[in-house]
């Protein structure tokens, strides 16, 4: 077997492209990426996995192409999300996807956009981002849950992919998380003011509901 952790710099210039266009999210998979895992692959591996951010909104794309393939949708809770991602430049000025990411045509945000501020845009991100996944990948799985309780893990990850990981080994990463948000630029969501909660439960309320998050 063989797993990649966010693969290809291309799939970085090729997101906010799926966010508008389903025909050019399939291009992409069927003419390049497609042929790229199959040489990442070195051909002679039973499996072959990702676990990628960037590839998030291909999923639906993915699907057609791979049809065999065992794909999960993993869900965080907005707040804590959205605290993490405020601390880092993402739809900031800094960001080089700032001038490239925006609802498209038919979204209900997509005349709001130049008027939303940058809390409220990643709000939107996340709504949009795992609104799209739910609806094209069933399998959903609770970060929280994942990071909490081992029998959940085995029952929504392991199982279902058909692997095994001893109760020891997960609990030693459980331990010791990586990719951490080590300092935050926002104060904890208990602490948010009433504009923040007001945008946040606009945005992402109805989503968060899915998944049993509740306000």
């Amino acid at each position: 077997s063989h797993v990649e952790h966010e693969a290809n710099l291309d799939d970085y210039w090729n997101m906010p492209k799926a966010i508008q266009n389903y025909d050019e999210a399939m291009k992409y998979i069927h003419e390049f990426r497609r042929k790229e895992i199959y040489y990442r692959s070195k051909h002679d591996i039973a499996i072959y996995g990702e676990v990628n951010p960037h590839i998030r909104l291909h999923c639906k794309a993915f699907k057609a192409e791979f049809p065999e393939a065992k794909m999960f949708h993993m869900v965080r809770d907005a707040r804590d999300v959205i605290r993490s991602i405020m601390s880092k430049e993402t739809l900031g000025p800094k960001d080089p996807f700032t001038s490239l990411i925006k609802p498209p045509p038919a979204d209900p945000y997509h005349d709001k956009w130049p008027r939303m501020s940058r809390f409220e845009r990643n709000c939107w991100e996340w709504q949009y981002d795992n609104r799209f996944m739910r609806e094209n990948v069933p399998h959903v799985v609770r970060f929280e849950e994942m990071m909490s309780d081992y029998d959940y893990f085995k029952e929504k990850l392991l199982d279902f992919l058909n692997i095994e990981i001893s109760q020891e080994t997960w609990l030693s990463y459980v331990k010791k998380p990586r990719n951490i948000t080590h300092k935050h630029r926002l104060e904890h969501w208990k602490d948010w003011d009433r504009n923040k909660m007001t945008a946040l439960e606009q945005i992402c309320g109805d989503e968060m509901a899915q998944y049993g998050y509740s306000l």
